[in-house]
């Protein structure tokens, strides 16, 4: 579009313009701020629409009256050297004619367009970030999916959980603690995912700690975890936020718990909610010691949310576990000699004390050490009689005190 630019200054003839140029730029500023006519325009692109042609005279006229040096150099307007800056109409006329408007308007719709454009290529950036931003949103997912799944074979889980999988209702209970501690797998804090164990004194309940320990790190995919196994009179002594921030990202099981003190179990209780890249923490203790705490600091047991009890074993199941026991150790007991154990087992079974397997486990070494005294021990030279064809000692039912 053309604007009309007018000068505040005293008629002159139509020959005779400004000679200095910073004049002429001071007033045509002036003018586009301050006077009225500045404001009018002659609206190129409406004449051109109507009439289909452009109003060469008028703008013609328009710059005979504002023209400057710069102006002339623009239309490539020759004035010659020492002459006046006298440009004539019909000159002015002619250079417009010559000027091919459809460029200028072709130049001006692409200079409309550019915004445009911009947006088009901020949508496209945009479009690309969103792209990014979902595909490392599914990278996370399929990662926290990994790690969420189970990687425990059956013959992995029967291997950690030895002594307990054959024990009615414990594969299921152990199973579901460990689903229960995989939900907070990814969380940074140990306000969940913690896991209490109860059951009679000989029960097991460390050796099965040991085994859910065991069996979270092959869950996590970790090569390695720290871990404490500490008994309550021991973290009283200890400040819990120190233990805690050692331990971060592995395993704390204490023992007795419930002879934790209130101040401990206040402190632990708040190291647990700050990160400890899911600490998992593990409480053992009879069923009397859980309740107690469960009664006096309801606030610090909700962030126990699985539980395992470990039931009375029948003699059956006992037996099993002495097997078990003896073949870990490279030892295998004859048929005479496991119904000697059934004996001693039968014999020390009572309603108010049951038999538990840390019993069964003082039975089982007394009978190895006895063995043992008669030259029957690994790494020892053992005559082929005494053992089995994959090669374990046998116990014998003179080695168990029937």
């Amino acid at each position: 579009m053309w604007k009309r630019k007018t000068a505040d200054t005293d008629e002159a003839p139509e020959a005779e313009i400004a000679e200095t140029e910073p004049e002429a730029a001071e007033v045509s500023d002036t003018a586009e701020t301050e006077s009225p006519e500045a404001e009018d325009v002659v609206d190129v692109e409406e004449n051109l629409e109507e009439t289909g042609e452009f109003p060469v005279d008028e703008l013609a006229e328009e710059l005979v009256n504002t023209v400057e040096t710069e102006d002339a150099e623009a239309v490539d307007l020759q004035v010659p050297e020492g002459a006046t800056k006298e440009i004539p109409v019909e000159a002015v006329k002619e250079k417009l004619g010559e000027v091919d408007f459809s460029e200028v308007l072709a130049q001006e719709l692409e200079d409309i367009a550019e915004p445009q454009k911009e947006d088009s290529h901020i949508k496209r950036v945009t479009a690309s970030v969103e792209a990014d931003t979902q595909h490392s949103a599914h990278a996370f997912q399929t990662a926290v999916e990994g790690l969420m799944r189970h990687h425990l074979t059956e013959e992995e889980h029967r291997r950690l959980f030895t002594y307990f999988a054959p024990i009615p209702g414990m594969s299921q209970q152990i199973n579901e603690a460990l689903d229960t501690a995989q939900e907070s797998a990814c969380a940074k804090t140990s306000c969940t995912g913690n896991i209490i164990v109860t059951g009679r004194e000989g029960s097991g309940k460390t050796r099965l700690s040991e085994g859910l320990i065991k069996a979270l790190c092959k869950e996590r995919q970790m090569e390695g975890a720290r871990v404490a196994f500490l008994t309550a009179e021991q973290l009283n002594k200890k400040d819990p936020a120190a233990v805690v921030n050692t331990l971060a990202g592995g395993f704390l099981a204490v023992e007795n718990a419930g002879k934790l003190s209130s101040q401990t179990i206040e402190n632990l209780s708040k190291a647990m909610e700050f990160k400890t890249n899911r600490l998992t923490v593990i409480l053992e203790d009879l069923k009397p010691g859980i309740r107690a705490l469960e009664a006096d600091y309801p606030e610090f047991m909700k962030k126990f949310d699985s539980r395992i009890v470990i039931p009375v074993f029948t003699n059956d199941e006992l037996v099993s576990f002495a097997k078990t026991y003896a073949k870990e150790l490279g030892y295998k007991i004859d048929d005479m000699a496991v119904l000697a154990l059934y004996t001693l087992i039968g014999d020390n079974q009572n309603e108010e004390n049951p038999v538990t397997i840390g019993t069964v486990r003082e039975m089982m070494d007394e009978a190895i050490k006895r063995a043992s005294k008669k030259g029957r021990r690994p790494g020892k030279r053992v005559g082929k009689r005494h053992l089995d064809e994959s090669g374990r000692i046998m116990l014998y039912e003179k080695d168990f005190d029937v």
